[in-house]
C-alpha cells in the first residue's frame, strides 16, 4: 500500500465524520495555540502581570477571536483541498 493509499484511506474516515467536526478540531487547535501564544506575549512582553487585568482579559479575547477565525479558514481551506486531492 502506497503512502497516498494510506493518506486517502485517512482521509475517508476523517470525512466520514463529517465537515463541521473537522473545521472545528482547526478552531479548537487555534484556540489553544491563541491561549498560549497570549499568556507568552504577556509573560515576555508585559511583566507587571496582575497590575493591569483588564489589559490581559483584553489580550486573551483579542486572541482567541482572531485565532479561531483563522482556525475557521484555515480549517475550510484544509477540507477543500483534501476534497478535490482525494475524490474518487
Amino acid at each position: 500500500m502506497t503512502k497516498f493509499e494510506k493518506q486517502q484511506i485517512k482521509w475517508k474516515k476523517q470525512k466520514a465524520k463529517g465537515k463541521t467536526k473537522y473545521v472545528l478540531f482547526f478552531v479548537f487547535i487555534w484556540v489553544i495555540y491563541s491561549v498560549i501564544l497570549a499568556t507568552m506575549s504577556i509573560l515576555i512582553f508585559n511583566r507587571a502581570c496582575l497590575n493591569n487585568i483588564n489589559e490581559i482579559i483584553t489580550t486573551y479575547i483579542i486572541f482567541i477571536i482572531f485565532l479561531g477565525l483563522a482556525g475557521m479558514v484555515i480549517g475550510n481551506i484544509s477540507w477543500r483541498n483534501n476534497v478535490v486531492r482525494y475524490k474518487n
